[in-house]
């Protein structure tokens, strides 16, 4: 996995682009605790669509012990000039564009995707952006109280 990601949300804002997300379980399977993941596909409303896949069915690096590790090296990793320029790129984007749509498609247009998560009455709670260039996620609010949600 090139992508350092920190985080599960993290790592379903990436899959989000492919309408595909990952989801945690845990629970008690005969007396044994029981952990894992599980992935679905997802239709273009991002509503879950067919069976679950069982992450142990398409290897080990999408488990949940890969998974963690992953995050764990890296949250050590330190990547502060990779934040510098996703900032900058955000904020030349923002001095640019008129509304959300064109901001997204600024964005898009140097690389960086965005995942924006709105709750049931369609308001904006969260934004992750995704840097193809140096294959970096961030979680607006990572980024400052200033990138953690939209200004239009």
């Amino acid at each position: 996995m090139c992508f350092p990601l920190k985080t599960l949300g993290e790592y379903n804002a990436l899959l989000s682009l492919f309408n595909i997300e990952v989801e945690k379980i845990e629970g008690e399977l005969h007396g044994k605790s029981q952990r894992g993941l599980v992935y679905f596909a997802l239709d273009e409303n991002k509503h879950k669509i067919g069976s679950p896949f069982k992450a142990s069915t398409m290897g080990k690096a999408t488990q949940l012990p890969a998974l963690e590790s992953h995050f764990l090296k890296s949250k050590e990793s330190t990547l502060q000039s990779n934040k510098t320029e996703i900032k900058s790129k955000i904020d030349n984007a923002l001095k640019v564009s008129l509304h959300e749509k064109d901001f997204v498609e600024k964005l898009k247009s140097v690389g960086v995707n965005t995942v924006i998560r709105r709750n049931e009455a369609g308001r904006m709670y969260g934004i992750t952006f995704i840097d193809h260039n140096p294959q970096t996620v961030w979680n607006g609010s990572n980024l400052g109280k200033e990138y953690s949600r939209s200004c239009f």
